[in-house]
């Protein structure tokens, strides 16, 4: 080897050490300066010990949360004994100076050992609370479960119920039982209050997940407040004795007083102005959002605006300061404290004491006790003494996802807006810039949660949400003062009157906040779902925010690298899923008794049949939006009886459908009871018979097997029979068609062949009826799934003679009352089948 390749080589090694060296020294450093900031805000190391426990035992299994505590117990004490790097590396010379923070340098710390102790231990309590009742609640299941399906008594005290439950409708309750177990039930009884106790009669289950794409978790909704029991009941098999009572707490009785005050507030507000937007405002300000239709709870929570309607950190500081006005007509400091704090303290009890109320509240606190003791405010430990409080009040508060919305967004501003600002200022007012800032800052921090929730995000939503947060400002500062004003000149009419012209502004801003909800959840149905982005390609858009907040360093260009390599692994997954989605996607939707089905073919789709009436707005608008769809291409309707087309007129009212093929139409008592509700729908149907196609695409068409000539009036046996082809697959929809129209089939010898060498999945005929689905015709079928749709009913459907003809068949049966939605994927090479309440996941190679 020639001495310039030696010399070459010596210098190749020499800066692979030195690299080697200044990487080494450089970690060092990091962990120094992130031990150091550790050690300088014990609240934050406790926070998030409370957060990691609780997220260890709210999901997984015993075994794998104490796996994550002691991985995170391990992690913690190594942290605390990374050495002191060495310091004559020039390259790291800047990580000494990014180590000193003014506003904690005199803080004093805590011994490495008693911090560590503390961390470990605040994460054992957390998963402790949380993991434990879960696993005993599933074990009570499977106990009572395993004694036979049959009504037991339940006793105990009621310990959750409304308020004010004045109405007839049904209301949520929650019965902790002398054993313990927390069980949620519904009831329409009026004297149903809490601490009385009850005897009930009923069964338990666990509460379902979401049934059909779009739909509510009831499972995560009351899992996040630990309660996994339900108890399915009915009004009359609830007992309230007269002789035991549980007296409610101090705070709950305190809480009770101000909910009458708070509907004294309301009801003042519609005096001055039309129902909803008083309901609105009583959501905003208040916290109560009983007055709000389900259609405009749905506007907002489609715009991403839900953190409008729900009081939170924002709405804290907006009555803060005519608090703080008032505040400064004393002299006396210590005054002035006094009268925030208990004004926060009363906000806290008219708002009801929500966790994102409380953390904002217990937040504020911490400034003015930390202002009262001469002490710089440090808010991110102020944000995480309200996880820590909280945890040890109920750890279930953290999992509330209003509270997790709240606190990772005001953590995402209080690291970034800053700097955002600072960047952003050079080109635009400072007016301009910081609430830009401040929303871009808490759309980053959302992004976690709002993947989680499946939610949406465009341009759009995020400008209408930039705008939501503006208006809910302006209208909270102004609506406080002049509802002060209003209570306290309420016996004058000329106070009166200047109220009435006071509270314009508020309805004019109200109106405008409607107008772009409106607006943002019109455009949400084209909105990017966040769920379908690869996970990695989410992290290197809140990289790329952290990349553009920190300083020219070396720990800047240590995110460059990471937040690059990040989104090149991200947009090859995401390249990879679109080339690996599916060709076609079948959603059986779970509608109860009923039936409805869900075709997507790329940009096209088709909806066959609607289930019944409610199904539309409860089920189908939120699947569509879900897919992205506007509306379907084409409806199919199978017949006129109300399980399958109830569900129309409110896709119709909604604008959410377009043409209404079926066989039958324009005569009839069944017809004119359809139309009953939309007669100027009347103008979609077109008829659609034995014979006709429609045709997707090249590779995907639907024949109409069946009626010929309708004879029944649109009943069961002049269902439309469809068959769907699509890339070598079918899938054959019976409606509700019994054993006449299925010999009628099997006597063709035409549409015999035809079906028998298609059909690979029979959506089954009539709901699983033992007058359907029959051994000849699924024999000659051969289908490798059978899908019955159905709910609970007192037909005794599916019976136990067709499923057993439909196992004998072969065939794999899914239920939609037992797994929810089925959802049917098609690829080129194979099939895939699976359920919303994950009972069962098959994936078919063809051929």
């Amino acid at each position: 080897m020639s001495r310039t390749n030696h010399k070459i080589c010596r210098h190749f090694i020499y800066r692979l050490y030195w690299t080697s060296r200044v990487s080494r020294d450089a970690l060092g450093h990091y962990g120094v300066l992130f031990r150091s900031k550790l050690l300088r805000r014990p609240l934050c190391v406790l926070g998030i010990g409370g957060f990691i426990g609780v997220a260890a035992g709210f999901k997984g299994s015993i075994g794998t949360g104490i796996l994550i505590t002691l991985l995170f117990s391990v992690m913690a004490a190594s942290i605390f004994s990374i050495g002191e790097p060495s310091n004559d590396v020039a390259a790291v010379k800047n990580i000494s100076s990014a180590s000193r923070d003014p506003v904690l340098e005199k803080k004093r710390q805590l011994p490495d050992w008693l911090l560590i102790g503390c961390f470990i231990a605040i994460m054992i309590y957390g998963f402790v609370y949380t993991s434990v009742p879960r696993h005993l609640a599933e074990s009570y299941i499977r106990s009572q479960n395993d004694e036979g399906d049959y009504d037991r008594t339940y006793s105990g005290y009621i310990i959750d119920a409304p308020l004010s439950a004045s109405d007839d409708s049904y209301h949520s309750y929650v019965l902790e039982t002398d054993e313990g177990f927390k069980m949620s039930f519904f009831s329409s009884l009026q004297d149903l209050e809490y601490g009385d106790y009850a005897k009930i009669d009923g069964r338990i289950s666990e509460h379902r997940g979401a049934e059909n794409p779009g739909g509510f978790d009831y499972q995560e909704y009351y899992n996040n407040k630990g309660i996994y029991i339900k108890l399915l009941t009915s009004d009359r098999k609830i007992i309230i004795s007269e002789e035991r009572f549980r007296r409610p707490g101090l705070i709950r009785q305190i809480s009770a007083a101000f909910s009458g005050f708070r509907e004294q507030i309301i009801l003042s507000w519609k005096k001055f102005m039309p129902a909803d937007d008083a309901n609105i405002l009583g959501a905003m300000i208040l916290g109560d959002k009983s007055g709000l239709s389900h259609e405009m709870r749905n506007v907002f929570r489609a715009a991403n605006l839900s953190h409008i309607i729900a009081v939170s950190g924002l709405h804290v500081s907006c009555f803060l300061i005519p608090v703080l006005f008032c505040g400064r007509l004393s002299g006396k400091r210590y005054m002035r404290r006094s009268v925030t704090v208990i004004a926060l303290l009363l906000f806290g009890f008219i708002a009801g004491w929500t966790p994102s109320v409380t953390r904002a509240v217990i937040m504020c606190n911490y400034g003015i006790v930390s202002s009262a003791l001469n002490q710089r405010t440090d808010n991110l430990s102020g944000l995480f003494i309200s996880s820590v409080i909280l945890l040890f009040v109920n750890p279930y508060y953290i999992c509330d996802v209003g509270y997790r919305l709240s606190f990772v967004s005001t953590l995402s501003i209080l690291l970034l807006a800053k700097r955002i600002t600072y960047k952003l200022k050079t080109r635009m007012p400072r007016t301009v810039s910081e609430p830009i800032a401040v929303m871009l800052s808490a759309q980053v921090g959302m992004i976690p949660i709002i993947t989680a929730m499946s939610a949406k995000q465009s341009p759009v939503l995020m400008l209408s949400s930039l705008i939501g947060t503006i208006l809910s400002q302006w209208i909270c500062i102004i609506t406080i003062p002049v509802t002060a004003f209003d209570f306290i000149f309420t016996e004058w009419t000329a106070g009166r009157i200047n109220s009435s012209i006071l509270y314009y502004p508020v309805r004019g801003l109200i109106d405008i906040l409607r107008r772009a909800a409106e607006y943002a959840a019109y455009d949400s149905v084209d909105a990017i779902r966040l769920q379908t982005v690869a996970p990695m390609l989410l992290a290197s858009l809140i990289g790329l925010f952290i990349f553009i907040s920190v300083k020219p360093s070396l720990i800047k260009k240590s995110i460059a690298v990471i937040t690059s390599l990040l989104f090149i692994f991200g947009f090859a997954t995401q390249v990879g899923q679109y080339y690996e989605r599916p060709l076609v996607t079948i959603v059986f939707l779970d509608v109860g008794q009923g039936d409805s089905a869900l075709i997507i073919s790329g940009d096209k789709a088709i909806l066959i049949d609607a289930g019944e009436a409610g199904q539309g707005e409860r089920v189908l608008v939120p699947a569509l939006d879900h897919y992205g769809i506007r509306r379907p291409d084409i409806v199919l309707l199978t017949h006129l009886h109300s399980d399958h087309a109830g569900g129309l007129a409110e896709l119709f009212e909604e604008d959410r459908i377009g043409e209404i093929g079926t066989p039958f139409f324009g005569y009839g008592e069944e017809y004119s009871h359809l139309i009953e509700g939309f007669p100027e729908a009347e103008q979609l149907f077109y008829p659609l018979r034995a014979g006709d196609t429609v045709e997707l695409d090249d590779h995907v068409r639907m024949d109409v097997i069946h009626p010929f000539e309708p004879e029944f009036e649109g009943g069961n046996e002049d269902s439309m029979v469809v068959l769907l082809t699509a890339y070598g697959t079918g899938v054959l929809f019976m409606g509700d068609a019994g054993f006449p129209t299925e010999e009628r089939l099997m006597t063709d010898d035409e549409i015999r062949s035809f079906l028998s060498e298609n059909t690979d999945i029979i959506k089954v005929g009539h709901h699983g009826s033992k007058y359907a689905s029959s051994e000849l015709f699924l024999f000659a079928l051969l289908p490798k799934a059978a899908v019955i749709s159905v709910g609970t009913n007192f037909y005794g459907h599916p019976t136990g003679e067709a499923i057993h003809r439909i196992e004998q068949s072969g065939a794999d049966l899914y239920r939609t009352d037992l797994g929810g939605a089925i959802i049917v994927e098609i690829f080129e090479d194979r099939i895939g089948i699976r359920t919303m309440l994950r009972q069962g996941d098959t994936s078919d190679n063809k051929g």
